[in-house]
């Protein structure tokens, strides 16, 4: 059985291979692996356990820890986000 979906990206930006990882919606059994590697390398992951994430799945930012604010990466997130409700 191969890696989770998101385990691959999200190691990649723990490593700083990549900026970030991001997913509109997913699954606690699908990233919460990858949510550990990028936390302990000292990056930035959004609070990906809000609400209902670990039963329901919630959205996920991954953010490689030298990116500078990830902050502005969720509020885009956000805005795209809301984008796609409103179609």
């Amino acid at each position: 059985m191969g890696a989770s979906r998101a385990t691959q990206p999200a190691t990649k930006a723990a490593a700083g291979r990549s900026d970030g990882y991001v997913e509109h919606h997913i699954k606690s059994w699908d990233c919460l692996a990858g949510v550990l590697l990028v936390k302990e390398a000292g990056g930035y992951v959004s609070d990906f356990l809000a609400g209902e994430g670990l039963l329901k799945g919630n959205p996920v930012i991954a953010c490689a820890p030298g990116v500078k604010d990830p902050a502005k990466l969720t509020a885009f997130f956000k805005a795209v986000q809301e984008a796609d409700r409103q179609k």
